[in-house]
């Protein structure tokens, strides 16, 4: 097993210091490279419906090949603390990651990106990013904690799998290099994906940096759970939850003490918002109609239901995927199908609340012509 020396770090901030130094590095990689690589599973979605896979796909299969095959041998090497992570300790909800998922695809293509492509817009200037988002964060914190516990706890409860039939390879009998080499067949598979459909040239590395980085976190997080004398959860990416957190953290900080998921929201902000200044790519925008304001949020509210009842967001699904996690694969492809669905609905009526391009709004905002 590598050991990972985290004294210094906890020395200097403490355990919870510590654990957002962690959670802020993390997402300020994820944040650059998300911008960066244009990771988006809304758009992935799109493509496959339309039959026409290119960069986000590409980047996608990237990101969870590289992510199942960077985990696989993390696990293997006794890197990752496989017995802490919740979702293989503890019965899941396999009706909650299908309803969930389901819901979740919907708002996510309504509000025309998932939670963390709505960060990354937000940190390129797209002002209507900041409204989805905190429409997303304040409904996930109600999902959570508040007036919609109930209905998710009811949901969630309808079918329970306990932690054997959690776990994708022991329930089929595969070690963890069978599973690693799974891993890289995803990642040929998004090759093949960018070289017959013209994707971008860094599609298939953006995507991989992106499992690479969820990969870092679990390594980490394990770490520090290793080291710390406070309790530390060992987790990974995901904005569902920890928007939620960053919201109770900043209506009371005073009483809140710092962890991995409330640093990892401003730290994804950061990176993108990095990226998208030194690549000259930020610019405000705002909606181009009332019409397609409601749409932003009434989309942005079923993610923040759907994402806590799945157990996570398209990247949360996807962190936890990535370690063969059944409920999650489950999540994700029902995401992929409520989103599908929405999408060819769209594509065969028409979208509501789009004003045609130059428009008033989008020359005063100096939005581009195509779609964030």
């Amino acid at each position: 097993m590598v050991m990972i020396d985290f004294t210094p770090l906890t020395d200097r901030f403490g355990d919870a210091g510590a654990t957002a130094v962690v959670g802020a590095f993390i997402g300020l990689c994820f944040g650059l490279i998300a911008q960066r690589s244009r990771f988006c599973a809304r758009s992935a979605v799109i493509e496959a419906v339309r039959g026409k896979p290119s960069q986000a796909v590409a980047v996608w299969l990237a990101a969870l090949g590289a992510g199942v095959g960077l985990a696989a041998l993390a696990a293997n090497a006794g890197m990752i603390s496989l017995e802490a992570i919740r979702l293989r300790a503890e019965p899941a909800s396999l009706s909650g990651a299908i309803f969930g998922g389901l819901v979740f695809g919907v708002g996510m293509v309504l509000a025309r990106g998932c939670a963390s492509r709505q960060l990354i817009l937000a940190a390129s200037g797209n002002l209507r990013a900041w409204v989805t988002f905190g429409v997303f964060a304040i409904v996930a914190l109600a999902t959570m904690v508040g007036p919609l516990a109930p209905v998710r706890q009811a949901l969630g409860a309808l079918w329970m799998v306990g932690p054997q039939s959690n776990d994708i390879a022991a329930f089929a009998g595969a070690d963890r290099i069978f599973v690693a080499v799974l891993g890289g067949v995803l990642v040929v598979g998004a090759v093949v994906t960018s070289v017959l459909h013209g994707a971008g040239r860094l599609a298939v590395a953006g995507g991989a940096l992106i499992g690479a980085t969820i990969v870092a976190a679990w390594i980490l997080t394990s770490g520090l759970a290793g080291h710390t004398f406070d309790p530390t959860p060992v987790k990974s990416v995901a904005f569902t939850a920890p928007a939620g957190s960053l919201l109770s953290y900043l209506a009371d900080w005073s009483s809140s003490a710092l962890s991995f998921d409330i640093a990892l929201i401003p730290g994804a902000f950061v990176g993108a918002l990095v990226g998208a200044v030194a690549f000259g790519e930020f610019r405000l925008q705002w909606f181009a109609s009332v019409a397609a304001a409601v749409r932003h949020v009434g989309g942005a509210a079923l993610m923040g239901f759907g994402g806590v009842l799945a157990i996570g967001c398209t990247v949360g699904a996807l962190s936890n995927a990535v370690l063969m996690i059944t409920a999650s694969w489950v999540a994700l492809l029902a995401m992929a199908v409520g989103g599908g669905l929405t999408q060819w609905v769209i594509d065969t009526r028409g979208e509501v609340g789009v004003s045609p391009v130059g428009s008033t709004a989008r020359k005063m905002m100096h939005e581009p012509a195509r779609a964030a």
